[in-house]
């Protein structure tokens, strides 16, 4: 599902770096994109209440601080099971079965060889569950794109209505857990019951394809890890410019930013690894090709020739990150796209 929100959580997951923590504003850590106006995300330590609150935002910072790239795949296994549930249904904010061991296969990890998952790769799953449960939503009346609530409306006939109030709560709302195990010295549920919270009734069901692929990817190398970030987004641009051309013309700052990267730049231009950013992110479109999140791709030529002629130069890093990158869309991605989005044709 691809309206703003669950973009909004996806981002918010994938790098604990990319959190603001400011006490005078918020007391707990908190998340904005700066391209989502009236929604923020909060991340507050489970089961607070009676603590002193500084602690338990110092906690917070520490916790938001281990996010990974997969707290992001299992939001995406969330999703995909939500969507699923909603086929047929008209209310797909129902609960939500979980299971660690059926998430940690999803995101490629294989059966140790004696029959069962690694304990570190379940425990991966429940670490990611653990953050999405700490999440909470804040919208305020400047979300966009907002919509009556099911009650007492026609299926198909939901109309824009604005927000009136702010409203807050849980990103996710955890019913129960299943089967405790001890693994590695930790605590692990192997079966959560969830559902999304009562802020997804606001917002339409629209939807952009899921790559299995993507989510497979591991997150240990450089390359991988941008490529699922960058992956991610593009499958969401494609999405909300489905009717534009083929050919998406980006510059490499706007694709690093809205793939959440750029504090991670920040921090590789004051190491000796800067080389380091063009190989990700050139690697990155490789790989994206390779597993059919794009068809082809390439700098402008002329951006290219800029590159070339300053190398060794000061400044050609800036060049670099202004260059526009042609990006084309795979056919088969537009073909459902298409098929998602065109209007239905009156008798």
């Amino acid at each position: 599902m691809s309206a703003p929100p669950y973009a909004l959580i996806d981002r918010a997951s994938r790098d604990g770096r990319n959190w603001k923590y400011n006490p005078l504003e918020e007391v707990f850590p908190y998340f904005e994109d700066g391209r989502t106006a009236g929604i923020r995300l909060t991340y507050e330590t489970l089961n607070f209440r009676g603590q002193d609150v500084q602690v338990a935002a110092k906690a917070a910072v520490e916790q938001v601080n281990r996010l990974d790239d997969r707290t992001a795949d299992v939001w995406r296994v969330i999703l995909w099971k939500a969507a699923e549930k909603g086929v047929g249904n008209t209310n797909v904010y129902t609960r939500i079965h979980i299971d660690t061991r059926e998430v940690a296969q999803l995101l490629g990890y294989k059966k140790h060889h004696k029959g069962g998952m690694k304990p570190e790769h379940l425990l991966e799953v429940h670490n990611a569950l653990e953050h999405l449960e700490r999440m909470k939503i804040y919208l305020t009346p400047d979300v966009k794109g907002t919509l009556e609530q099911d009650a007492g409306q026609t299926k198909g006939k939901r109309k824009s209505k604005q927000l009136v109030k702010a409203r807050e709560e849980k990103v996710i709302s955890v019913m129960a857990r299943e089967i405790d195990r001890n693994l590695l010295g930790q605590e692990c549920h192997m079966v959560w019951e969830l559902a999304l919270g009562d802020w997804a009734r606001f917002f339409p069901r629209s939807y952009s394809p899921m790559f299995k692929a993507l989510v497979e990817l591991p997150n240990r190398s450089g390359v991988h890890r941008w490529a699922k970030r960058i992956g991610t987004e593009l499958v969401l641009l494609y999405r909300q410019d489905a009717r534009g051309p083929a050919v998406k013309r980006l510059k490499w700052s706007t694709i690093l930013d809205r793939a959440g990267l750029m504090r991670e730049i920040e921090e590789l231009r004051r190491s000796p690894n800067r080389s380091r950013i063009t190989k990700y992110a050139e690697g990155a479109m490789d790989a994206l090709k390779e597993i059919g999140v794009v068809q082809d791709w390439r700098i402008d030529p002329d951006a290219l020739a800029r590159i070339n002629d300053g190398l060794g130069k000061p400044g050609n890093f800036e060049t670099w990150l202004d260059a526009m990158v042609e990006i084309t869309a795979p056919q088969e991605v537009l073909g459902i796209l298409d098929t998602i989005t065109a209007p239905k044709k009156k008798a």
